[in-house]
């Protein structure tokens, strides 16, 4: 089983264990646009990458797992991850949800609740801080956090 995929260039990878699927596996690739509009033309070409990618199943842990990559979508929420736990949950929202996301580059705000209570913001701890604290927020801060990630692998020799 893939323990890690590739949409837009981004990897996700499961932490913890690896994502295999302990008795079922399902996904889906679709094109549910025929047509896109390039922005800087104006022009209409027929789209031919898949905009949808679904992935459901099992976990060797014996959790539940979905995940559902899409694009080009003019309303809803643009990004959002949840995990439900049977003690509470997490969730990573857009921090302005009126801008346009990108997870490579947007802000993002942690949630959480336990014991049924309302999602509740959650501070990030310092530790996951990696760059300089003069680096700002935002792509900048993105990037630069990736870099340095990057450089301590290739300097280690590991991926």
């Amino acid at each position: 089983m893939v323990s890690e995929s590739r949409y837009d260039g981004l990897p996700y990878r499961c932490t913890g264990n690896p994502c295999e699927a302990q008795s079922s596996l399902s996904s889906v690739v679709a094109n549910q646009r025929q047509r896109i509009k390039i922005v800087e033309t104006g022009e209409t070409i027929q789209m031919t990458a898949p905009d949808q990618v679904l992935i459901s199943g099992v976990l060797q842990s014996g959790a539940v797992a979905s995940v559902h990559l899409k694009g080009g979508t003019a309303n809803g929420t643009g990004f959002l991850f949840e995990i439900h736990g049977i003690e509470g949950a997490l969730a990573i929202v857009p921090t302005d949800p009126r801008q346009a996301t990108y997870i490579q580059v947007s802000e993002f705000t942690l949630r959480g609740a336990q014991a049924g209570k309302p999602l509740a913001d959650l501070s990030i701890p310092e530790s996951y801080r990696w760059v300089p604290p003069a680096v700002p927020v935002g792509l900048p801060f993105n990037v630069a956090q990736l870099y340095l990630r990057m450089a301590e692998r290739i300097r280690a020799g590991s991926p």
